[in-house]
This record gives C-alpha cells, sequence and structure tokens, in this order.
C-alpha cells in the first residue's frame, strides 16, 4: 500500500524534526551519538528510523536555519537557533493538538 507507506514516512519526519529540535535545545549534540541513542531505544518508531534518516533531517534543518554547529574536538555539535526554537514551539504544540483532534473522531 503506497499510501500507506508515504503517510508513515510523512509522519516520522514531521516527528523526527520535532525531536531533533527538542534533543538539540536541550544540549548541543553530534549526529553519531545521537543515532546510538536512538537505536537504544526499543521502540518501534526509533527502529524505523534510520541513520540516513536523522543525516538528512539534520541537513535540512541546518539549511533553513533551525539549528547551527560548533566544532568541538573534530566533531560537529548541533544546538538550535532562535527560528528552530520558534519552530519547536509551534510544531510541538500543533503535533500535540494534531494528535488530539485525531484521536476524538477516530476514537
Amino acid at each position: 500500500m503506497d499510501i500507506g507507506r508515504n503517510f508513515d514516512r510523512r509522519l516520522r519526519g514531521v516527528m523526527l524534526m520535532v525531536i531533533l529540535l527538542r534533543t538539540f535545545r536541550i544540549s548541543a549534540q553530534y549526529p553519531y551519538a545521537l543515532v546510538k541513542d536512538m537505536k537504544m531505544h526499543k521502540s518501534h518508531f526509533f527502529s524505523s528510523i534510520t541513520k540516513n534518516d536523522i543525516y538528512n533531517a539534520i541537513s535540512m534543518l541546518e539549511s533553513r536555519g533551525f539549528i547551527s554547529y560548533k566544532m568541538k574536538n573534530g566533531k560537529k555539535y548541533y544546538a538550535t537557533t532562535k527560528k528552530g526554537n520558534d519552530l519547536l514551539k509551534h510544531a510541538s504544540a500543533e503535533l500535540k493538538r494534531s494528535l488530539i483532534e485525531v484521536g476524538k473522531l477516530i476514537g
């Protein structure tokens, strides 16, 4: 079912973006450590996220000015920018609101 896979992929993309922004807001991290941490979680969501998904999301967030990095010990440590914090606030609220509404509709 192509429609289902496409929907899953888009939903995972939005959720990954919110998770990355929240993670980088809490503390600057480098991508490899983040990949390892995510793979340790035993959830369907995290097991379906690939290393490429994470690196692609980071690249998109950086290119749009939502995150930036500082070099430390030869590694890029990413953190959110003000623009990224604003997006996180908006996206988190919208995601929560949408999930509540969908939950009401589907029972």
